[in-house]
């Protein structure tokens, strides 16, 4: 019965991950894999594509699960158990092994496009950067504001929201954790800004 959850376990752990996306550019993603060390790379020379190399390791690791039930259920039915045993270990051994080389390699393009992400952040934000400030001062100004006619105030107002707008998502691009996320809010800054540029 221990055996029986313990391939259940193992199961839903292997089968349920299997082609699950783990990134926006995870298709452009190349692997040069030596032994244990993986580089990454946007580059198509250095090396095939990590998202193949998941795919080929994820197939292995389905032949090899179905091997270990197909042995286990020879065990249940005491059909030469002491035969099948020695090799079922060695399955599930090669198995946690095929495991272990598909993380790592899911591991290291999360960190890649992790790293990449935080570059675009930082190159995008410092080319806004006097654009924030001149908002930030442009909204203590208006707000300082007092007095205004009826006939301004409207206009006042708009530009203000604007800008508070356009602040928003600049703050919404500093705390972006995904490429996704990162391209969404990018296309609003763009779009606030352009609102703003015909004030």
């Amino acid at each position: 019965m221990h055996s029986r959850k313990k391939l259940f376990i193992l199961g839903f752990l292997v089968l349920t991950t299997m082609g699950v996306s783990f990134g926006y550019y995870e298709d452009d993603l190349y692997c040069h894999i030596e032994d244990n060390n993986i580089k990454i790379s946007l580059n198509k020379h250095d090396g095939g594509k990590c998202t193949e190399y998941v795919k080929y390791l994820e197939q292995k690791m389905k032949v090899v699960y179905k091997d270990i039930l197909t042995i286990q259920g020879y065990i249940n039915k005491r059909q030469d158990a002491g035969y099948w045993r020695p090799i079922k270990e060695e399955k599930m051994r090669l198995l946690n092994n095929l495991q272990k080389r598909r993380l790592n390699i899911l591991i290291n393009m999360r960190t890649f496009e992790n790293n990449l992400l935080a570059k675009f952040k930082e190159l995008f934000l410092a080319k806004i950067q006097t654009q924030k400030e001149k908002l930030e001062k442009a909204i203590i100004t208006i707000d300082a504001l007092s007095g205004t006619s009826e006939s301004s105030k409207a206009g006042i107002e708009k530009y203000s929201q604007l800008a508070k707008d356009t602040l928003n998502t600049i703050r919404g691009i500093e705390n972006a954790k995904t490429f996704t996320r990162f391209n969404k809010i990018v296309k609003d800054y763009l779009y606030f800004t352009k609102q703003l540029e015909g004030k």
